[in-house]
């Protein structure tokens, strides 16, 4: 049986399902509001048959979800749509049971460490490790330019080739030495 009750200043709904039929649910509390103006609508049944919390931002301070929580994405897709993103936390972890190899306990793909280092990969939680596609470039805060990782291994390559060829021909200088003095 439903009913609708008013005790003090509260209304209670009672019933197995509350039924709107309207695009659009408002809750807005006069006293609250850091702007004056405008609609407050907290849950909209959007134009693509979704729902949609904080409807055109109605409301300034944002949608705060407390307590764990599970996020399903339609399709098995979640898309955050931010300038930028802020987890508060020290581990981001990737898990999907059916890409293991082994069964340890943890999925560590980044973790903000007690050194304060970003570390990918934690304790090689991955065992088949880190893939990079595409150009790789590295920069610190003294660096006026980007620096691509291929090109710093050529350079390095060239480098070591030119110490193997010195190596090379000092090795044989000293074994020249070495038969006239002998």
């Amino acid at each position: 049986m439903s009913d609708i009750k008013f005790e003090g200043n509260s209304v209670v709904i009672e019933g197995d399902a509350t039924i709107s039929r309207t695009p659009d649910l408002m809750l807005d509390e006069g006293s609250r509001r850091r702007r004056r103006d405008g609609q407050r609508r907290a849950l909209v049944h959007d134009f693509d048959d979704g729902l949609t919390a904080n409807w055109d931002e109605d409301y300034p301070g944002g949608v705060t979800v407390n307590g764990t929580k599970r996020i399903n994405g339609y399709r098995n897709l979640v898309t955050i749509v931010s300038r930028a993103v802020k987890i508060v936390g020290r581990q981001f972890m990737l898990d999907d049971p059916a890409m293991r190899v082994n069964e340890t306990p943890h999925r560590r793909a980044l973790v903000h460490d007690r050194n304060d280092k970003l570390v990918i990969n934690y304790r090689g939680d991955y065992p088949g490790g880190v893939e990079i596609w595409g150009p790789v470039r590295f920069r610190s805060p003294a660096d006026r330019f980007n620096v691509e990782l291929t090109e710093v291994i050529k350079e390095l390559q060239t480098r070591v080739g030119g110490l193997t060829k010195k190596t090379a021909d000092l090795e044989a200088r000293l074994n020249a030495k070495s038969r006239e003095s002998s």
